[in-house]
């Protein structure tokens, strides 16, 4: 990390997928008995943390996935009709909804229909727009959807950072491999209050 210079006046944070579906216990992978409970610890600790950098007018995206027949890749229905998965996040269902996070009006919500947000093309268009070089990741799951969007960031290079508390998966075994992939292959990882550290030393 300190051998690697990061423009803090053109970064984005990218908020993955921190959805009903993913997140709640009422929610799709909870009712399929997967295992919810460390999205739902992150989940406080990001709230806390776009309280703290919205100070320094830092770019927030939040992301969800969505799945519908009509608009879902036919390469990822195949793993629906093959039975490996069950759709989530039905279009403006209660599951796509976004689980305790309160974005403000200059933040964004951009929607995705398959594991990686650049699929997207409105995201091209805020971060060019708004001139952005570094893309801060947090969210869920690390070893799916942040994995994807990590490494098709790292393709259109731009600098990566993963907030290493401010991401989870359903298995921390899974999480710990795909961390140290993130920081010797793609990018930076690092706590959060690094992060904002290095953001308060910037504050003029």
């Amino acid at each position: 990390m300190e051998n690697r210079k990061i423009d803090f006046e053109k970064v984005a944070v990218l908020v993955v997928d921190i959805q009903n579906d993913f997140c709640d216990n009422e929610g799709i992978f909870a009712q399929q008995g997967l295992n919810v409970k460390p999205a739902q610890i992150i989940t406080p600790k990001i709230e806390e943390f776009i309280k703290k950098i919205r100070r320094y007018d830092l770019l927030v995206i939040y992301t969800k996935q969505i799945e519908h027949e009509d608009i879902t890749p036919q390469n990822l229905k195949r793993q629906f009709n093959a039975g490996k998965l069950k759709p989530v996040c039905s279009p403006n269902s209660w599951g796509s909804e976004l689980y305790k996070l309160k974005p403000l009006k200059n933040e964004f919500i951009i929607e995705k229909y398959t594991y990686d947000v650049f699929s997207n093309p409105k995201l091209h268009g805020i971060l060019n727009e708004n001139k952005i070089k570094t893309i801060v990741v947090i969210g869920v799951n690390t070893d799916i959807c942040v994995d994807t969007t990590v490494r098709s960031a790292f393709t259109k290079g731009y600098q990566i950072v993963v907030l290493k508390d401010l991401v989870a998966t359903m298995n921390k075994q899974s999480e710990r491999y795909y961390l140290d992939i993130f920081n010797r292959f793609f990018g930076d990882v690092m706590h959060s209050k690094k992060f904002i550290s290095f953001l308060s030393k910037m504050e003029v």
